[in-house]
């Protein structure tokens, strides 16, 4: 119970930090590390040291390839080294770092996927483009019920045909073979579709444009900014060429460690004006509560 208290301290006072200035002191991590160590090592669990440095290299491995800041690498291994044990979730044994991080992610989409509806419905632009999409979701999610439902998965190439020879032969099979299940399957259809794409939506939500002169050490990019200076708006067709290499990208929006010091002296250099960043929440607090959870969960699970 002891270190679940110092991790939770830990976890606190980086939410504050990580709330008020979008970073993570060392000295709390790092610290929260060699305690987490040499605790467990004097109770004789050697095992702390495969967690910590297990932890840490796919941590780091995230960080490389730009899925998460440096922040994010030394807070995980510190949970590791604090918490050198598994736990039950979703039905399998898992190590706590990786719990932790998945139930993290699914508190993250919890407490965001609302608030980015929200965004999206009071932006006229956003929700003009979000209600545009509605009436192909609509007819593609019927069209899929109803053709599955007769002639099971090959039932998918109805969807490929043109409208309204799509709609036609959906409404004569639903009209041959007329089931409740369809009209179910269809609408769930059309909210998983409508879920997809919110989500989709995302860099377009969470977006807010800078002055270069504005712009703070970590503000991550929105858009993506080539070696030559020139801004490319985010699209995922962009990602895939960046990532075959067919363009040239210095700044990612898909880079989590965001901006330093010397890549804003290079975007004035390079003579660029302005700059979209990526408004997204602090991740930390959402680690925090995915760790009360955990810890309630193997309390009453006990």
């Amino acid at each position: 119970m002891f270190v679940q208290v110092v991790t939770l301290a830990m976890l606190l006072v980086s939410s504050f930090y990580d709330l008020r200035e979008r970073r993570i002191p060392d000295i709390l991590t790092y610290g929260a590390t060699v305690f987490g160590i040499l605790y467990w090592l004097f109770l004789g669990n050697y095992a702390v040291l495969l967690y910590a440095a297990s932890t840490f290299l796919v941590a780091y491995l995230l960080y490389r390839i730009g899925m998460w800041a440096g922040g994010d690498v030394k807070l995980f291994t510190a949970v590791a080294a604090l918490n050198p044990h598994s736990v039950p979730l979703f039905g399998l044994s898992l190590p706590f770092p990786l719990a932790l991080f998945i139930a993290s992610v699914f508190v993250a989409f919890l407490l965001t996927f609302p608030w980015m509806l929200w965004r999206i419905m009071c932006s006229e632009q956003l929700r003009k483009n979000l209600m545009g999409a509605v009436p192909l979701l609509l007819r593609k999610s019927f069209v899929v019920a109803s053709s599955v439902s007769v002639f099971g998965p090959i039932g998918l190439l109805f969807s490929l045909l043109p409208f309204p020879t799509d709609v036609f032969s959906a409404l004569a099979l639903f009209l041959w073979s007329p089931s409740v299940d369809v009209v179910l399957s269809a609408l769930t259809l059309f909210l998983a579709g409508l879920f997809f794409r919110v989500l989709a939506m995302r860099t377009q939500v969470f977006r807010k444009v800078k002055k270069v002169e504005e712009l703070e050490d970590g503000d991550v990019p929105a858009d993506f900014v080539l070696d030559d200076g020139r801004v490319i708006p985010f699209s995922w067709r962009t990602a895939a060429l960046a990532e075959i290499g067919r363009i040239k990208v210095r700044y990612s929006p898909l880079r989590a460690a965001g901006l330093y010091p010397e890549d804003i002296e290079w975007l004035k250099k390079k003579g660029v004006k302005e700059i979209a960043v990526r408004t997204t929440t602090p991740f930390v607090p959402f680690v925090t509560v995915a760790y009360i959870l955990l810890l309630l969960a193997n309390y009453f699970g006990a």
